[in-house]
């Protein structure tokens, strides 16, 4: 279908990056709420793992409104607070989703990560998930509200913009792209996501 061909491509171009910049963790966020990050991260990694056997660890760090779980009719803990706060290990807390695909839900809510995210444990967490999957997919609050995406910013290999056809005009693109640029980040591109025709591209 034209739906998953989208994904095709997107997972092709993260692929690339992968094997030529070998570049592992990418960070997704929006300049906005709603602009459709946990749709674009799970299909995105169901991609990756099933059409191109890369093994893929989707962490779901959008602990204000978790939603990659549901996605895989899973449970929301234990998950990443849990990991940051010493609760549990992470391979503990990975679940595999199907061959090649785990997910490392957000946890508890109860326990506010928002200091722990730009932290060593943070650092150290990513690190071991480098050592152990092929592609890690991070689904991040919104540039907008939270200040999330900046602290992740700095373990990651790249970030990658989710934008909503018709619903986030330029100025506020523009706007929500200057942190990530006062900090260096490397902005690899794009997805254009919920267009008329076909969702997602990369641009």
């Amino acid at each position: 279908t034209t739906y998953m061909a989208a994904y095709h491509e997107l997972a092709c171009q993260i692929r690339y990056y992968v094997n030529q910049k070998k570049m592992k963790i990418f960070l997704f966020t929006a300049p906005d709420a709603g602009e459709g990050n946990t749709s674009v991260v799970s299909n995105l990694g169901v991609c990756l793992a099933k059409d191109f056997k890369k093994k893929v660890l989707i962490i779901d760090a959008h602990y204000h409104q978790p939603e990659v779980h549901k996605n895989f009719e899973n449970s929301v803990s234990p998950g990443l607070v849990e990991v940051l706060s010493g609760q549990v290990a992470l391979s503990q807390a990975c679940r595999e989703i199907t061959p090649n695909l785990w997910i490392l839900a957000a946890g508890d809510a109860q326990i506010d990560p928002e200091s722990l995210l730009d932290s060593q444990k943070m650092s150290d967490i990513l690190k071991e998930a480098r050592n152990s999957y092929e592609v890690v997919l991070i689904d991040c609050a919104d540039l907008r509200h939270y200040r999330d995406a900046i602290s992740l910013g700095h373990f990651t290999d790249a970030i990658v913009l989710v934008i909503a056809e018709g619903k986030t005009r330029r100025p506020a693109i523009s706007a929500a792209i200057v942190p990530l640029k006062e900090n260096n980040f490397t902005i690899i591109g794009a997805v254009l996501n919920r267009r008329t025709f076909a969702l997602p591209k990369f641009v």
